[in-house]
């Protein structure tokens, strides 16, 4: 549904006490900006803040490019906000890290500091990536997100990026405030009263207590529909504040005294700019921070500007000029080189050639030395960068081995990888592996890190085209879901490991009379079934594929509920009931049957508090209790209810950390899960994969932390898909690869 809102935005922007224009980095779109928008995407409004640090940053028309190019993939891609907005910050990581290598051996750097706010159905979804702040102002108070150890140093500098999620309710008259830089008076506890005033009055306030240099996009609530309005900071007087009555309700607008402008309908997107973020204060603000000041002079105009505008001069004549005077130069050099060689060398074979051509050999004996000098150089440039990476983690690791603080340790040994990967863009060494190893070492004990010896498990490979996105285990078989083909790959246990059984038959086609689609997740039966089947599937229509060994697989579609199929997502079959993730309906549906024949209409898992499902990726059953992944990492816990007791829901659960220096939570940090699963007794626990770092964390029913499994010796590859079977074996899947271990 349309946000119940309109969002005034005020870019801001002093530099050396001076007010400036525009704000380079900022773009702010709705979903007109790309041809081919999803449903869930079509009331959604997108802000994006750029910064670049570093000494190679992108000019403003350049930036409006490519924060275009981004907002156009957001809204062109279906799924959950998060999920979409993920796509983006991974795709801007990748152009900088390869912008960043490619200028490495000439010393030119960047990294990106990028914000994101998404409005969707009223509700605010944040992302960051670098030390940025974003503040809310409500009614209830003011909130700081920042965390520098979740969010990373930025965009550029590695191949996985730290993308750090949050998100909160928006109400009439909340200010949103996005910043690279910490400003003194711009605490959380000095805020507060920013609530419902008018922009004008905003400003004022911020920019009297900001100092010389301020960096900052604030974006306010009003009443409207989902529209947008970019303000000019010469026209805020004829702002008024938002009058904000009694609460209304999520999602629904709000009445407010006095009119919102309209946003510009020509326009689906807006560009203005940004700087480089200088160091983060954390200082607490002065008494008195809030109170009103004076705006700043507004800049002159730029020679950049003025010279635009200029009228064009004829270039031709210009061009023929150099060209013949360089060719009068070419000559001059030839005949010159001639006379010298002629007093030098004997006999004049020599000088019948051309000038032109005695020219060339002069000007090309200076040009290959000096290439050859340009290569000494970027390889003593090189050398003196990979000398400084490892300098500065010497030091690290000096100061992690002197630490009595868990918590320092650990920043200091993460920060030794970060230089490692810094380092080994230059050159990989006994030096820097040693390092490395040496921060795993000490970093393992701090993190709770068990290192499996991960082996290949199949006897023979599979096609580079498979690509494995769900796996399920049994004693001595293991299924694998190709999302390429949309079938299953069945292998079974032999004494050289899985083998591939290349007459299974599981996947899209004609059976009897149903067509089986693209399948979405798979499940494992127990052995001899009423319906002789090895693995049960679905696809997204809720037609249930049973698949045989030795038989084609038989097809029988599920009875719908009465609001029928959204876009089921997963599956689960727990204590023979069958249970169906569909987060477009926000529902999950329970079939009971007998024997696994799911022929009966489903009933709801939920009574009258049904927790917001629109994000939710994945799910896991254990009996009466249901773990619900979404896309920003954290989970709600729901209990069925019996004898008459409704179904209790907890959104969020939190996270029990048992880290030094961490704290439970809604989130985990520095984590990204896209997967989870429940194992059995005799150790009923609850599995995360976090795909990015081929991790496999392990939680208590309770969600408390109990450990993460990674490999010995990291691919450095991301993951797809994970499975433990009840022999306590684990799996892991990377693209067309499966990797397995015993689980300690």
């Amino acid at each position: 549904m349309p946000a119940a809102f309109n969002l005034h935005i005020l870019p801001v922007l002093r530099k050396d006490g001076v007010d400036q224009p525009s704000l380079p980095g900022l773009f702010i779109a709705d979903s007109h900006v790309s041809r081919r928008v999803p449903h869930s995407r079509k009331d959604d409004l997108l802000i994006l803040h750029l910064v670049l640090t570093g000494t190679a940053t992108i000019k403003p028309d350049g930036q409006t490019q490519l924060l275009e190019n981004l907002a156009e993939q957001y809204f062109s891609s279906p799924g959950a906000v998060t999920s979409a907005l993920r796509e983006a910050f991974i795709d801007l990581n990748q152009f900088l890290l390869d912008r960043n290598l490619t200028s490495a051996s000439s010393g030119l750097q960047a990294t990106g500091l990028l914000t994101a706010v998404v409005l969707h159905e009223a509700r605010l979804y944040l992302a960051q990536s670098g030390p940025s702040h974003i503040f809310t102002i409500s009614r209830a108070g003011a909130v700081r997100f920042h965390d520098p150890d979740m969010s990373g140093r930025g965009l550029g500098i590695s191949r996985v990026p730290d993308v750090h999620f949050n998100h909160a309710q928006l109400g009439l008259g909340d200010l949103v405030i996005l910043t690279p830089e910490a400003v003194l008076a711009w605490r959380s506890d000095s805020l507060s009263d920013a609530h419902g005033r008018s922009m004008n009055t905003i400003h004022r306030v911020l920019m009297n207590a900001a100092g010389d240099d301020v960096n900052a996009v604030l974006v306010q609530a009003h009443p409207g529909k989902g529209a947008f309005k970019i303000l000019e900071r010469d026209k805020l007087e004829a702002e008024s504040p938002v009058m904000v009555g009694a609460p209304a309700a999520m999602g629904a607008p709000t009445s407010a005294t006095g009119k919102s402008p309209p946003a510009d309908p020509t326009k689906s997107a807006r560009s203005l700019g940004v700087p480089a973020a200088p160091a983060i204060s954390q200082d607490r603000p002065a008494p008195g921070a809030l109170e009103a000041g004076e705006p700043g002079q507004a800049e002159k105009e730029s020679a950049s500007g003025r010279r635009r505008r200029g009228e064009a001069r004829p270039v031709g004549p210009m061009i023929l000029a150099v060209l013949r005077a360089f060719w009068n130069a070419l000559k001059t050099i030839g005949y010159s080189l001639r006379a010298a060689l002629s007093r030098i060398l004997p006999g004049n074979e020599l000088f019948t050639i051309p000038s032109s051509w005695m020219a060339f050999i002069a000007l090309a004996i200076p040009i290959v030395v000096v290439a050859v000098a340009g290569l000494v150089y970027i390889r003593r440039g090189q050398a003196r960068q990979y000398n400084e990476y490892v300098n500065q983690a010497n030091t690290a690791v000096e100061f992690a081995n002197t630490t009595s603080d868990p918590a320092n340790a650990r920043l200091a040994w993460q920060a030794v990888l970060d230089l490692m990967d810094s380092a080994e863009a230059y050159q990989v060494t006994h030096e820097t592996q040693a390092l490395r190893q040496q921060a795993f070492e000490a970093l393992d004990p701090l993190e709770l890190v068990e290192r499996l010896d991960f082996r290949p498990a199949l006897n023979g490979a599979l096609a580079e085209s498979v690509d494995i996105v769900r796996m399920v285990a049994t004693r001595d078989e293991l299924y694998m879901l190709d999302a390429a083909s949309g079938s299953v790959i069945r292998a079974w246990l032999s004494g050289r490991g899985y083998e591939i059984d290349t007459e299974f038959r599981c996947g899209p086609g004609s059976y009897g009379s149903y067509l089986v689609g693209t399948l979405l997740d798979i499940a494992p039966l127990p052995r001899n079934n009423s319906l002789g089947a090895a693995v049960m599937a679905m696809d997204s229509n809720g037609i249930a594929v049973y698949c045989q060994l030795d038989s084609p697989p038989i097809a029988v579609p599920l009875a719908p509920p009465d609001s029928n199929w959204g876009d089921p997502r997963a599956f689960e079959l727990n204590s023979g009931a069958l249970y169906v993730l569909d987060p477009q309906t926000n529902a999950v549906w329970i079939y009971v049957g007998e024997g696994y024949a799911f022929i009966n209409p489903p009933s709801l898992f939920f009574d009258e508090d049904i927790p917001p499902m629109a994000d939710v990726i994945d799910f896991a059953i254990d009996l009466d209790d249901l773990y619900m992944l979404h896309a920003d990492g954290h989970i709600t816990t729901c209990t069925f209810g019996f004898a008459g007791q409704p179904t209790r829901c907890t959104d969020p659960a939190l996270f029990g950390e048992t880290r030094p220096g961490r704290e439970s939570g809604a989130t985990m940090e520095g984590t990204a899960y896209s997967q989870i699963d429940f194992t059995s007794p005799p150790d009923p626990s609850i599995y995360l994969l976090d795909p990015t770092q081929a991790a496999i964390y392990h939680f208590s029913l309770r969600l408390t932390f109990q450990r993460q499994l990674r490999e010995v010796n990291p691919l450095g590859e991301p993951a797809s898909a994970f499975a433990i079977s009840p022999s306590r074996t684990v799996f892991l899947a990377m693209g067309h690869q499966v990797l397995w271990a015993a689980l300690p």
